[in-house]
């Protein structure tokens, strides 16, 4: 895309719960963190035994993700006939699918054990993407319509079993997961998944190259069956992951739906997730299938763009964790989403015969932006809330922003049906010809510049400002990693100006 017992004071605390050095999770996150060769004190040898196994299961996630979920499966749609408003209901399914993420998070402390029903959820979202793959390629002559609309009730099925379970993993996690070097970890897991998205990719490339004769109907059947497998084993290695029992808690109150909208630290946080999610999306559901559609590149030059795109998240996602841990999130998100905008600007200026070559480095500074914006988001949720109600607001955060993501991609849908008849004849205004996807995008950029203005609300007080941040920590960063070969030996230092940045919890 990811327990010690509640206290029975459910839902009443408004402040982050106190950690066993008696300080909140969110102050002692801040605290800089003891390292050994390299790495946070806390990571004993089983701990970190435990990471890794939830590291490969991220893995096989992101090959799931690849091989069902991107360019390909945009190519099957466009070979069975899906309109553009159909790919925005598409698109918009899985966003919208995460309303199920608040009878998930009301119904996880009801549970005295998160894993057995996370999983079973889990293994039936991922065999679900089985038949979504068998419909075209058993059916090529069914009706476009109603071929479209079973793919998106099999779609909107799976999403929601997937969305019910999120908090029971959110909670499982934020339970067993060291608070003061959280970041690190996120980022740490985030790079191997860049690099397992670039290797994925790069083989997905590889096949479409191979099999560019065959219809995409059997090869997306083929690659997405694979992808379904790698998904189910991803959930099978959590079978060995500690579960912390659950304080049980008997009472299913609507209040608490409302807890994390009424707190007033927490809010602006996911005020701007929600519009960041509206911004955002309705732009970037349609960029392969303008690469495909309008550009011309094949479903090969695609994949190979994208895997570049993770790039950005591999050479620095270590960093970028360190950096959250000391300077906070506030900082992170308002400096990367300052620069969103540049994705879309470079991809509403391809044109048809264009090469990729121009959008990778572009590409990898995106995912660059993407990975802060992650480990932050991830962050903020897990150290800001407070731990009795956690599921509930981690849900606040994910279904709001699917609902307002999933809006959103409705809306580009239908403002790119509505003007598609630039499609046949495109108009020339300010030296740039304009077709469907030109004016969907230009609003996208309109809006990701406002969001700056939003994420400035965001309530984080011990956080550093944004400029401190460039200044003093990602400035120096930089250049002790271009001073080093790609900075993959500079792990073991602990002072200079690369080194994690000072304690500033006295701040």
């Amino acid at each position: 895309m990811d327990g010690a017992g509640c206290p029975e004071h459910q839902g009443t605390e408004k402040n982050p719960s106190p950690s066993p050095s008696g300080k909140s999770d969110a102050q002692a996150a801040t605290q800089a963190s003891e390292r050994i060769n390299g790495l946070p004190k806390e990571w004993t040898p089983e701990l970190r035994m435990m990471m890794s196994r939830i590291t490969v299961a991220g893995c096989l996630a992101v090959v799931f993700m690849e091989f069902t979920a991107s360019s390909p499966r945009v190519d099957m749609l466009r070979a069975v006939g899906a309109t553009y408003q159909q790919f925005g209901i598409i698109e918009a399914i899985p966003m919208i699918m995460l309303i199920a993420q608040f009878v998930g998070a009301l119904f996880v402390n009801r549970l005295k054990r998160r894993k057995p029903l996370w999983m079973t959820l889990f293994i039936f979202h991922r065999s679900l993407a089985i038949p979504f793959a068998l419909l075209p390629y058993l059916f090529p002559e069914i009706d476009t319509t109603v071929l479209v609309w079973s793919l998106i009730g099999i779609l909107a099925v799976s999403s929601a079993s997937a969305h019910f379970g999120v908090p029971m993993w959110f909670s499982w996690m934020s339970d067993i997961l060291p608070k003061r070097s959280l970041g690190e970890y996120w980022a740490r897991r985030r790079r191997w998944m860049a690099i397992c998205s670039m290797l994925t990719l790069a083989a997905s490339a590889w096949f479409f190259a191979a099999f560019s004769e065959v219809d995409i109907r059997t090869t997306y059947m083929v690659i997405c069956t694979i992808g379904a497998v790698a998904g189910i084993i991803d959930i099978a290695l959590f079978w060995n992951v500690p579960e912390p029992p659950m304080q049980l808690h008997g009472s299913l109150s609507l209040s608490r739906v409302f807890e994390p909208y009424l707190d007033r630290n927490f809010r602006p946080f996911i005020v701007f997730w929600s519009y960041w999610a509206f911004s955002a999306t309705f732009a970037f559901i349609f960029f392969r299938l303008y690469m495909l559609e309008y550009v011309g590149w094949s479903v090969t030059e695609v994949q190979l763009l994208f895997g570049c795109h993770a790039l950005g998240g591999t050479l620095f996602a270590a960093r970028i964790g360190r950096w959250i841990d000391h300077v906070g999130c506030r900082p992170v998100i308002v400096l990367f989403t300052l620069l969103k905008s540049i994705v879309v600007i470079g991809i509403f200026f391809m044109k048809p015969g264009y090469s990729i070559l121009p959008l990778i480095p572009i590409f990898i500074f995106d995912n660059f932006l993407n990975t802060g914006i992650f480990v932050a988001q991830n962050n903020y949720m897990l150290k800001h809330s407070p731990q009795p109600s956690r599921p509930m607001y981690v849900a606040s955060v994910m279904a709001t922003t699917g609902l307002v993501g999933g809006g959103a991609a409705m809306l580009s849908g239908w403002v790119l049906e509505s003007v598609s008849y630039l499609k046949e004849t495109p108009v020339d205004w300010m030296g740039i010809t304009w077709t469907p996807f030109h004016v969907v995008f230009a609003i996208s950029i309109v809006l990701r510049w406002i969001a700056i203005l939003v994420a400035w609300h965001i309530r984080e007080p011990k956080a550093e400002g944004p400029g401190e941040l460039l200044v003093e920590t990602i400035v120096p960063s930089l250049v002790h990693w271009f001073t080093l070969p790609l900075g993959f030996f500079s792990r073991g230092r602990r002072s200079g100006p690369g080194a994690s940045p000072p304690d500033r919890s006295n701040k």
